[in-house]
């Protein structure tokens, strides 16, 4: 019934025009910090599923891509070393619902302690790299054990967001 829209604008202020790309991601955002270092990824997780699993649509600007992935890692000490990865980085538009499914590749045996789950309208956007009006729609994503069991993710999250279309303020209402 809702699917979540990620897109990549502009803005101008003080004069100077800013390219930003739509991010959807688990972790917490820090307003206060400098982009993009304000984005921390990441969420508890002890798992190790096999695939990554989803629908999108996607309008891609001038062969700009979009950025699709699952990223578990494990904190040791002083940083987070990866223990498994998976993601795809479309650069062709999809005008109609097509499901994604990947393989998580894994680079250690040990079970990760969070996950990372991102999706951004430009791919390089964190760099601020990208292009205006590129669009990735996103839905009825699920990770799947290697039991084939699929874990929907979020599945008694009801979310509305208004208005639609907004100009400056948009109210999300869990």
């Amino acid at each position: 019934q809702y699917a979540a829209q990620i897109q990549t604008g502009s803005f101008t202020i003080f004069g100077i025009t800013t390219l930003v790309s739509g991010t959807l991601s688990t972790g917490e955002f820090r307003t206060a910090a400098t982009p993009p270092n304000n984005l921390i990824r990441g969420t508890p997780y002890t798992g190790r599923p096999a695939r990554f699993k989803g629908w999108y649509k996607f309008t891609s600007v001038q062969g700009d891509s979009c950025a699709m992935y699952i990223w578990l890692h494990k904190w040791n000490g002083s940083s987070r070393d990866t223990i498994g990865f998976g993601g795809m980085f479309p650069k062709v538009s999809v005008p109609n619902w097509t499901e994604w499914d990947f393989e998580i590749d894994y680079k250690s045996q040990d079970l990760p302690d969070s996950v990372s789950i991102v999706f951004a309208s430009s791919a390089d956007g964190e760099n601020f790299r990208g292009q205006d009006g590129n669009t990735i729609i996103v839905d009825d994503m699920s990770i799947e054990t290697a039991t084939g069991i699929p874990v929907v993710l979020m599945p008694d999250v009801q979310v509305s967001v208004f208005p639609n279309p907004a100009q400056e303020r948009v109210h999300w209402k869990f």
